[in-house]
């Protein structure tokens, strides 16, 4: 079982979620969903559909994986760069 967010990835206020389940846990779930509706908007759903299926979607991920592994080296460079002269004075 999977649950995620794409809040994350893209914007928190959209707010769009996931549920991969398997199918003995599916069959449960669809005859209880009428109790775990959260009525996400159809329209975020659909632009997210197409953004998916576009391969835009990807691209934003190994994108955004680049610039915030880059941000991640700075700081830790900045951090050992700082500490190590703290060390030394």
């Amino acid at each position: 079982m999977y649950v995620g967010t794409f809040s994350r990835v893209l914007c928190p206020s959209i707010r769009l979620s996931y549920l991969v389940l398997p199918p003995a846990l599916l069959d449960r779930f669809l005859t209880k969903s009428n109790s775990y509706d959260q009525y996400a908007s159809p329209i975020f759903q659909k632009t997210l559909y197409l953004f998916m299926e576009s391969g835009d979607f990807h691209r934003h991920v190994r994108k955004m994986r680049a610039r915030y592994k880059h941000k991640h080296d700075v700081l830790l460079q900045a951090l050992r760069e700082r500490f190590a002269q703290a060390v030394y004075n």
